[in-house]
């Protein structure tokens, strides 16, 4: 059995970060769907004192795979990254079609295309050095020259003088910073843990260079430039992200899984009640701005998608969602799988029966509670099962019985307790945790339906930024962590006082799950490339080889995780769908 009192202190490791982590995203196929770029307005009334009329239209056609739009402050041009047969390259295109100008082709993932306020030349983050640094090209083409090492996501100020970036600094997450244009060594750190959850991200500038609009993990939130204490926008379960400022400065325009659906919306800069902008019929995102207000642009992107597949066979069935999918859990006896998805317009768990492997009848819904379940994990005797529920700023883990019931908190102690997994004799519950400061693993045991005793912290300096899970015999526990050469595979043990050890390099891991029947780890990586691809990781020797049966559905799709049965015939795999375009909407009159 799991004894978690007796589970021995790791040795303390450094804990080092880099700004060197995987891009989860893909770029994706355009998606035609006339319906997803009728604009409507809603409730509130008008942007002005008269609703602008307005033109739509596709920036880009088939084939290829385009996000990220950013539209030209004359509003007469779009840049955008396409996927391309050498990697992810910035293209720049007359709003009104044509043939779009490759910017970049250095076969390096190429991303986050950021105009400058003349509109002469283009910021965007590349990997060409290894690491993910800040470049700046011209608008027709030229030599790139860099801009700043460790940074990603620019943003140039209005006033031209300043640039706004991501930063990860040693021992936490994402951070917004800003330095000058003119010396952009002196770097200033403006959030901290106090202006959000976890990653901050998307920095966006006011139109008097005075603000900065950003995104934690789940909200809006308001920064002064020059330094200072951060406000929250927005405050509620719906993710919101991408903001972008209105060129009047009365409101931001943002991207939000609000109402059961991935669209933009607005919300006054003083804040009250968002208002839809698009359909969400098309997934839209990363909405951008032209600098006189009468151009927005926007991108779909492909939904996430959940499956099963034969591992004999290679055949799959797809799984009953929405928008909405995630985190997919095997029953042992392979009879059921339980997930997230948005079947009714919020996230919930959800579970369907399988019939010889196959998925059948319509979801049952387990509970109906506030805020946002995820990250499911099934007990090993089919009992219950564990999930992390969202609500506002906090992160719990929960049990609740898989026959439906009383769901049951099985965290506490302060900090944010996420992403549960189960050992193998059921009698410990894992997760990851910041109490300590830094992000680690820390264990409970579990009996009778709850937490029967105090949390154990396992892992000392090693900041787990991503999902970890159990050898079949309970010895030992593989864990994503990130450092200087990014984010990998590391394995440790919970019943000797041994080092951890680092299984892969420069993979780009996203997600691992043991493999019981093979005793592999079952990985899903970048391993160099733009999409994450799932390969078979040996605990002992860190030797890797392909894992059958587990690729995605369509080639320019991605497999984000992926979990065996315990008998090791099925897989549940999670994967981001291809597709998705860039569109334009024009105002004739007025302004956004």
């Amino acid at each position: 059995s799991t004894d978690v009192s007796k589970f021995p202190t790791p040795p303390p490791r450094p804990a080092r970060r880099s700004l060197a982590v995987p891009l989860t995203g893909g770029i994706f196929a355009v998606l035609i769907i006339f319906g997803g770029v009728l604009f409507i307005w809603l409730r509130a009334g008008p942007i002005r004192e008269e609703t602008p009329r307005f033109q739509s239209h596709a920036v880009t056609t088939p084939p290829g795979w385009f996000s990220e739009a950013a539209v030209s402050p004359d509003g007469n041009a779009v840049a955008f990254v396409s996927e391309t047969e050498m990697g992810s390259d910035i293209f720049v295109q007359d709003i009104r079609g044509g043939a779009p100008i490759r910017l970049v082709s250095d076969g390096a993932s190429n991303r986050d295309p950021a105009w400058f306020p003349d509109g002469r030349a283009l910021a965007y983050t590349s990997e060409k050095s290894g690491k993910r640094s800040i470049w700046k090209v011209p608008r027709f083409g030229g030599a790139p020259v860099p801009i700043l090492a460790n940074a990603c996501q620019p943003a140039i100020s209005p006033d031209g003088k300043h640039i706004a970036f991501v930063q990860s600094t040693p021992g936490l997450s994402s951070r917004i910073a800003v330095a000058g244009l003119a010396a952009p060594g002196d770097v200033r750190v403006l959030t901290d843990k106090d202006g959000g959850l976890w990653e901050h991200e998307n920095p966006a500038w006011s139109p008097d260079s005075k603000l900065i609009c950003y995104n934690d993990h789940n909200d809006l939130w308001l920064v002064p430039a020059r330094g200072g204490r951060a406000r929250k926008l927005t405050d509620d379960d719906p993710n919101d992200y991408c903001p972008v400022w209105s060129p009047d400065g009365r409101h931001i325009y943002f991207c939000s899984t609000r109402e059961g659906t991935t669209a933009i919306w607005r919300i006054r800069t003083g804040g009250g009640a968002p208002e839809r902008v698009t359909t969400g019929s098309s997934s839209e995102r990363n909405p951008s701005l032209s600098g006189d207000g009468r151009c927005l642009v926007y991108d779909t992107r492909a939904k996430m998608a959940g499956s099963i597949i034969d591992r004999r066979t290679g055949e799959r069935r797809p799984l009953p969602q929405r928008d909405y999918f995630g985190e997919p859990a095997l029953s042992p006896d392979g009879a059921a799988v339980v997930y997230c998805a948005d079947l009714e317009g919020r996230l919930n768990l959800w579970r369907v029966r399988l019939n010889d492997g196959k998925p059948t009848g319509w979801p049952e819904k387990l509970l109906e509670t506030d805020g946002m379940c995820s990250n499911t994990a099934w007990s090993p005797d089919g009992k219950w099962i564990a999930y992390q529920r969202m609500l506002q700023e906090k992160r719990e883990v929960w049990v609740i019985p898989a026959a439906g019931g009383t769901p049951v908190q099985f965290s506490g102690d302060g900090g944010m307790n996420a992403q549960p997994e189960w050992s193998p004799d059921g009698r410990t519950i894992s997760f990851i945790s910041n109490r300590s400061g830094t992000y680690e693993i820390w264990a409970a045991p579990f009996k009778d339906g709850a937490r029967a005793g105090e949390a154990v912290q396992l892992t000392h300096g090693e900041d787990v930024w991503g999902s970890h899970c159990w050898s079949p015999r309970g010895d030992r526990i593989a864990y994503l962590r990130e450092d200087r050469e990014g984010s990998d595979l590391w394995v440790m043990s919970v019943t000797g006082n041994t080092r951890p050890r680092r299984l892969t390099h420069r993979a780009g891991a996203v997600f691992a799950s043991w493999d019981k029947a093979s005793g592999k780890i079952l990985v899903s990586a970048f391993w160099g490339g733009n999409r994450q691809v799932v390969k078979a990781v040996s605990p002992e020797g860190g030797g890797i080889e392909p894992a059958p049966n587990t690729a995605p559905s369509d080639p320019r799709s991605g497999v984000l995780e992926i979990e065996a049965s315990a008998d090791g015939r099925l897989f549940a795999v999670m994967e981001r769908m291809a597709g998705g375009g860039v569109w334009a909407l024009q105002a004739e009159k007025g302004a956004f």
